[in-house]
């Protein structure tokens, strides 16, 4: 929330900076302008897609991989658009390979502490405005 932005600016920045968030928004403001719509929400794009993966960044990779995402936004009067995003994600581990040794072998350890309940899964939501 607004209120602890400071507090996790860091993956705040990271998710804002990423190519993979930044395509999702410019095709969500792409779609609804195309529509010629003034205001809209994901559910009116169904070409966007509703799940991000961030592969070009390591640490949104291991930590926030396949998350649900929608917007929300309206234009301006000066034709910029006011969006906000939604990320929905549990943190968790999966069994998987993701062509890194040391990252699979780390991911592997931790499937078999979640499965023993050593390790526990979590959700949480970001909101991001812009």
């Amino acid at each position: 929330n607004a209120n602890n932005q400071g507090k996790y600016g860091n993956i705040v920045d990271q998710i804002k900076g990423s190519s993979e968030y930044q395509g999702m928004k410019d095709r969500f403001i792409q779609s609804a302008e195309s529509k010629g719509l003034t205001s809209a929400n994901s559910s009116m794009m169904n070409d966007l897609g509703t799940s991000i993966e961030f592969n070009s960044n390591p640490d949104l990779f291991s930590s926030i991989h396949k998350a649900d995402i929608s917007f929300q936004g309206s234009r301006n009067s000066d034709g910029s658009w006011s969006v906000s995003t939604y990320i929905h994600d549990t943190y968790n581990f999966e069994p998987g390979s993701y062509n890194n040794a040391p990252f699979d072998t780390a991911n592997n350890v931790a499937v078999v502490s979640q499965a023993a309940g050593a390790v526990s899964s979590y959700s949480f939501d970001i909101q991001l405005k812009e």
